[in-house]
């Protein structure tokens, strides 16, 4: 799709609205997948813990 994308916008001779509106609506559903796997991904990734508020926590202690 990137590379239909690219070559449209690229050529030389202006794209019809068809086109334009065919590219827009593919790279709409793209985006969509691409944000759904990093949601999921995000997901499964643990809890970030800084260090410097454990190292804190114990010194207080």
């Amino acid at each position: 799709m990137l590379d239909l994308s690219k070559a449209l916008l690229g050529s030389g001779t202006p794209a019809t609205a068809d086109e334009y509106h065919f590219v827009t609506r593919r790279l709409a559903e793209c985006l969509t997948d691409v944000l759904h796997i990093c949601e999921s991904r995000g997901q499964r990734i643990p809890p970030y813990e800084d260090d410097d508020e454990s190292d804190e926590e114990t010194d207080e202690e």
